[in-house]
């Protein structure tokens, strides 16, 4: 089925963000009818930048592993797009055990470990 909404990253970064609780309110609205529906997707660039967001510049930052459960129950479940899940995984693994950012981390993750080893 075709999607008929694009979500865009901010509305992911509300989602996580309780601070402005309308906005909040709304990005959650919107999230669980894109996931219940199916009528909804997002980009594999999305999801970098809601991942490196959340990992690096939110007031609201996730650990790793909560940015993997995201992954899994929100974002993957819209994603519609040529990268993998196996990929944002090997990322997410790079920037934890390297603390390269998410960004870095997803570049190029066997490059990543290789010049992590060597300095």
């Amino acid at each position: 089925m075709p999607a008929d909404v694009f979500i865009d990253t901010n509305v992911f970064v509300y989602h996580l963000d309780a601070t402005d609780r309308r906005e909040h309110a709304l990005a959650d609205r919107l999230i669980r009818e894109a996931l219940a529906s199916g009528r909804a997707c997002i980009s594999f660039q999305v999801v970098q930048e809601c991942l490196n967001t959340v990992l690096r510049h939110a007031k609201v930052g996730l650990s790793a592993e909560q940015a993997r459960l995201y992954l899994d129950t929100v974002l993957l479940p819209l994603l519609q797009g040529a990268a993998s899940p196996a990929l944002y995984h090997r990322a997410l693994d790079v920037q934890s055990r390297y603390r390269f950012s998410f960004q870095d981390s997803l570049i190029s993750p066997p490059r990543s470990r290789q010049a992590a080893r060597s300095c």
